[in-house]
């Protein structure tokens, strides 16, 4: 249902899928998935509260590495992906801090590796699963996954995607040092850049664009705003309950009107990592319709 300009091709989805199923051999030669002591970075929010921003602005400021466009095609073989990257010296490419919806273009810059994350969790779609959906998830090879991934890469790797959020309580009993950053945004700007998303994406407001709460369905049939204010009410208030039943580990949040502040917050909290040249102060831009936001503002924050 994509528009055109982003439509995935057939014939190189299948190529890239029978790389990865040839290069498994290798990966396993390769992976070294013992325990580490070097904590990771996990970003996540709601669509279009920032993450994107944010994970570009980190991947700058620390001595760091992350999945790249590169890497991101390697989904099954991700330590192939990482070696790549490093030999491509991909990490020491400067970011451009663009993006489209979440998009990033040019092979060193930030993905969110949604098939990786996918095969892991055992997902084939952004639906949320009920909690008995852990059982099928195989938190021991995720977690040998993800140390193979930090151990080729020999520091810090930043992730961005949703699905661990999903799962969070549990995915930090495997991964108790990882640094979890939730990106946060006020809610009615958000709806009006969803819209944006489902226009530009599909050329139809209706289409259903990102993740998908409970009961979804029972709202295709309503009105585009009131399909918007269900999604982002109820994953707002399912992610304010995860994070703040987890405050023992290591999160942090990033208000986007304040973003700026927030992340120097962090960078100063984490003064273990190395940084590199600042990046200017960021302000983000936020588009508004007013008659849009006036309609998001009302069904949201009532």
């Amino acid at each position: 249902m994509r528009r055109s300009k982003y439509l995935k091709r057939s014939s190189d989805e299948d190529f890239i899928k029978s790389l990865n199923t040839n290069l498994l051999a290798l990966e396993e030669q390769v992976s070294d998935s013992s325990e580490t002591s070097i904590p990771n970075l996990y970003i996540f929010g709601l669509p279009r509260s920032g993450t994107t921003l944010v994970t570009q602005i980190l991947c700058h400021l620390l001595d760091a590495a992350w999945v790249t466009n590169l890497m991101a095609r390697f989904w099954e073989t991700p330590v192939v992906g990482m070696r790549l990257s490093k030999i491509l010296d991909l990490f020491c490419l400067p970011l451009d801090f663009q993006s489209e919806f979440g998009v990033t273009k040019g092979a060193h810059q930030p993905h969110e590796f949604g098939y990786f994350w996918m095969k892991q969790l055992n997902y084939d779609d952004v639906v949320i699963m009920p909690k008995e959906h852990e059982s099928k998830i195989d938190w021991i090879k995720l977690k040998q996954k993800l140390n193979a991934i930090t151990h080729e890469a020999g520091k810090t790797v930043i992730y961005k995607n949703m699905l661990y959020a999903f799962h969070l309580d549990t995915f930090l009993k495997y991964q108790p040092n990882a640094i979890i950053i939730y990106c946060k945004r006020n809610l009615p700007d958000i709806a009006c850049s969803v819209l944006r998303a489902r226009e530009a994406r599909y050329g139809d407001k209706n289409v259903w664009w990102s993740i998908k709460p409970p009961g979804y369905k029972d709202y295709m049939s309503e009105d585009c705003y009131t399909q918007i204010a269900y999604q982002l009410k109820w994953f707002n208030s399912y992610f304010e309950e995860k994070i703040a039943a987890l405050s023992q580990y290591n999160i942090f949040e990033v208000q986007y009107e304040q973003l700026s502040k927030d992340i120097k917050k962090i960078i100063n909290t984490l003064a273990r990592f190395q940084k590199r040249n600042m990046a200017p102060e960021t302000t983000p831009k936020t588009y508004r319709n007013k008659k849009e936001y006036k309609i998001f503002k009302e069904l949201l924050l009532k």
